[in-house]
């Protein structure tokens, strides 16, 4: 099993409905770790969420876990939702089709806020600091602001289940 760093994003409040139903596939096919706060992301006008989920990748390369959690995530239609890779465990991957750690990882606080909520001790394989320490380098953290406790997107998971 392998720690899969996935960033999750919707346009409209009323699409975090769809942010849980992705959440609840997720945690079909996969061991959910932890789940961030919601954070509101004001360019492009969003709100967004950072998930680690575990998810098995025994013998498979990168681009088949993309694959993999495509398949997952296929079955919830959305034109408002969008997601990225930004971390296989202390993958280093480069490919035309996927680059592992995502390469604007360490120079975007709508993910680096968001990820350091649930893995700010996780080391990053390319530039050899924490997720806490690449956060704390931003002198100002603009265009993400808190909105919301992740309890907001796992009420489902007792409710569901």
């Amino acid at each position: 099993m392998a720690n899969v760093l996935l960033a999750l994003e919707t346009k409209f409040e009323k699409e975090l409905i769809t942010l849980r139903k992705i959440l609840l596939q997720l945690s079909y096919n996969s061991k959910m770790k932890d789940i961030s706060s919601v954070y509101e992301l004001t360019e492009p006008y969003a709100y967004g969420i950072s998930v680690v989920a575990h998810i098995e990748l025994a013998k498979k390369s990168p681009l088949e876990a993309k694959g993999e959690i495509e398949k997952i995530l296929a079955s919830v239609k959305s034109e408002y939702f969008k997601w990225e890779i930004l971390l296989i465990d202390d993958v280093v991957f480069r490919s035309p089709h996927l680059t592992i750690p995502h390469p604007l990882l360490h120079k975007s606080p709508k993910w680096i806020v968001p990820a350091t909520d649930i893995w700010e001790s996780y080391n990053h394989p390319v530039l050899n600091e924490s997720i806490k320490t690449i956060r704390n380098s931003f002198k100002e953290i603009e265009g993400i602001s808190f909105y919301k406790q992740n309890k907001t997107l796992l009420d489902f998971l007792s409710n569901e289940n």
